[in-house]
């Protein structure tokens, strides 16, 4: 866990796929509490611990190739143009600010290990009972808290960068990592199923939010570079062919055309899928579900009222994953937007460059 604290101060990507690495490495630690819990009997499928280890096998699978995945998007730059002084004096701050955070929670992680261990080995000393409920939840030892110091950590960073950039798809990616760091915390308080279900889904998430943030980066710099025209002001000519620009107009305007179309469908099946997942959730909040739904995920007592429901669905986690991934995508079509209006003008800065041209050479 001391990792987590070592590479805070570094890129949050890193960071954040440490905390991935750590949750799948409780997975395989449970993998070996379960194998003594086996039964090995033909009824694989309708024994409770035979099913709690497939659960947990396939887990530790899938979330190994997901953040395998994740390293990949991780490790693609797309930036080629350097910082300004000022991003480089902001970015600088920021780091330093994390440094002061990591610091400070050296002492609470040696705090919560010595409070974790002595009320552990106290409780060893306890009835048969409380060590048995002990050691089923063997997360509330020690990662439990320690995880909660690392949401509020995460949240006190996440305000502190909006001092430092105003680029949304930094913004939003840093906060889909937020929520993808309480949906770890909130799999500790569940069992069975659930737990593995709400683990892979807190990864896919962070997974789908740097993919649409890599993408973004990269049509950003793709535009930096296209729209880049040299101009030598000394001789007062410009370096760049006018000529070779103009003809290049459609085929730009084509190439930003497919990006924008790309995006605007995987839009369309996000709202899809928000609609069904929003049906869904409506029926289980309001006692209408078949029996297996409430068999995986309890849920106490029918909301009548619409005014409750309405609470309610604003505050579904998944709900919520879907709404932080269209809004994403709603800035990248806008900024596509923006940049196609900029390259169906550019017949006429071109033709405005030329007419410069001719007058600062006395034509």
């Amino acid at each position: 866990m001391y990792l987590l604290i070592y590479y805070l101060p570094k890129s949050t990507s890193i960071y954040i796929s440490k905390q991935y690495e750590i949750i799948s490495l409780i997975i395989i630690r449970r993998l070996f509490k379960d194998l003594s819990d086996l039964s090995l009997s033909s009824n694989w499928f309708n024994t409770k611990n035979d099913l709690q280890f497939t659960y947990d096998l396939v887990a530790s699978v899938f979330l190994f190739y997901l953040i395998y995945l994740f390293h990949v998007q991780r490790t693609r730059v797309y930036r080629t143009i350097k910082t300004s002084k000022n991003q480089s004096y902001s970015i600088s701050k920021f780091i330093k600010a994390k440094k002061w955070i990591a610091t400070a929670l050296v002492p609470v992680l040696l705090i919560i290990a010595v409070y974790s261990f002595l009320n552990w080995s106290i409780s060893i000393f306890q009835p048969l009972e409380n060590n048995a409920i002990s050691f089923k939840n063997i997360n509330n030892i020690f990662f439990e808290q320690f995880f909660n110091i690392l949401i509020i950590a995460d949240v006190i960073l996440l305000l502190i960068s909006f001092f430092h950039t105003d680029d949304f798809h930094k913004v939003i990616r840093n906060s889909g990592f937020l929520i993808s760091t309480i949906l770890i915390r909130i799999s500790f308080s569940v069992d069975g199923i659930i737990n593995n279900i709400l683990i892979v889904s807190a990864i896919l998430f962070g997974l789908s939010m740097l993919f649409i943030h890599n993408k973004f980066e990269k049509i950003r710099e793709e535009w930096k570079e296209d729209s880049y025209v040299e101009f030598e002001f000394k001789s007062k000519n410009y370096s760049a062919d006018l000529g070779k620009i103009s003809m290049e107009i459609p085929f730009q305007h084509n190439k930003y055309l497919n990006h924008y179309t790309d995006i605007q469908q995987i839009k369309t099946s996000l709202e899809f899928e928000t609609r069904k997942l929003v049906k869904n959730k409506r029926e289980y909040y309001s006692g209408e579900a078949d029996a297996k739904t409430y068999a995986a995920k309890p849920f106490g007592s029918s909301i009548k009222t619409s005014e409750k429901m309405r609470t309610y669905l604003e505050a579904d986690e998944e709900i919520i994953n879907l709404e932080a991934k269209i809004k994403y995508l709603d800035q990248m079509l806008y900024w596509l937007d923006q940049v196609m209006r900029q390259i169906s003008n550019r017949g006429f800065q071109v033709k405005s460059a030329i007419e410069w041209e001719k007058f600062v050479n006395g034509q």
